[in-house]
């Protein structure tokens, strides 16, 4: 973001632009709450108890990329190598203000054309049913074309998901930063496949998926690792820094 800011405004003094990642907090939500609303889900959006659950969570928009998996899935479905236990895929959040509308009608049509996938579209997710959306999904698909943050890639890994993410900015960095904490090459809460052109990318969500889903224990611990770095990235220290630069000023 601020590559992007010099870029437009190449004057200003690099120093005084400050990025600061939001960071991430708890949705306010009780133990009882989202007990309710995980069998609200399972009852109406039902599923195999053995298929793999796979979760998108955000607004319903061009930029976010949900068509890329469900392109991806119906490629997928043609194939031998298709999970035995089945897939289902919950999508979750409203059409966006602007092409939203058009769009959703869009993921629509896709879905109707996977014979092998479980589609559910369910709607706006209040914190219980986030939680809950989180507690019943085994790894949670971040296709976005475009990001400049992620705040429900990094939700999801504050709930204990793996992560199959696209290389959009926000995720780039998100990774980065993980992999320089860790002091490791991969951040080992998931894969993110290369940048590639569009038509090159429903073959490699697959390639990563296949690898993703071949174990419950591995995408547990995966998920035991995404839960521990993400929970050191708070809001409220964002919060902190954002005031201490204010103060300074």
């Amino acid at each position: 973001m601020k590559e992007v800011l010099l870029r437009e405004y190449p004057g200003v003094n690099s120093d005084k632009i400050h990025v600061l990642p939001w960071g991430s907090w708890d949705d306010p939500a009780t133990p009882e709450e989202v007990a309710k609303a995980k069998d609200d889900l399972q009852t109406t959006y039902p599923s195999p108890p053995e298929s793999w659950k796979l979760l998108m969570l955000s607004r319903i928009s061009p930029e976010k990329g949900q068509d890329r998996l469900l392109k991806a899935l119906a490629l997928w479905e043609s194939r031998p190598d298709f999970p035995k236990e089945g897939i289902t895929l919950l999508i979750s959040g409203e059409a966006a203000y602007m092409m939203g509308k058009r769009y959703a009608e869009k993921l629509k049509r896709l879905s109707t054309r996977l014979t092998r996938c479980r589609v559910h579209f369910t709607g706006y997710a209040s914190p219980a049913h986030k939680k809950a959306l989180f507690e019943i999904s085994d790894l949670y698909v971040f296709p976005s074309r475009h990001e400049s943050y992620g705040l429900t890639l990094l939700e999801a890994l504050r709930a204990g998901l793996p992560v199959l993410a696209t290389p959009s900015h926000g995720a780039q960095e998100m990774f980065q930063s993980a992999s320089a904490e860790a002091s490791a090459d991969k951040p080992g809460f998931g894969e993110m496949i290369p940048v590639s052109r569009e038509s090159e990318i429903p073959r490699l969500l697959i390639d990563a998926l296949k690898r993703l889903l071949s174990s419950r224990a591995a995408l547990k611990e995966m998920g035991n690792r995404a839960k521990a770095w993400a929970r050191g990235q708070e809001f409220s220290d964002a919060a902190a820094r954002l005031a201490a630069l204010l103060i300074s000023r």
